[in-house]
């Protein structure tokens, strides 16, 4: 396996209860971090919980190959 470390210039911060403003705020860095570069995205999380469909719409979104196929 590759060695990988954090890059903080391509990382998303989700801090406080993961919540559709949440989800908002963080989308369009994340679609911004894909279209710069195909390198792994760092994601910190500071976080007591909240939505599972928007923690599933997170996770769609930073695995998603291409920024194309979001959606």
């Amino acid at each position: 396996a590759k060695h990988y470390t954090p890059d903080p210039s391509r990382a998303v911060y989700v801090l406080g209860p993961i919540n559709h403003d949440l989800l908002y705020s963080l989308a369009p860095e994340i679609i911004r971090l894909k279209h710069v570069s195909s390198d792994p995205i760092t994601v910190f999380i500071d976080s007591p919980g909240g939505s599972v469909e928007v923690k599933s719409a997170l996770c769609n979104l930073l695995t998603a190959p291409t920024v194309d196929s979001i959606g």
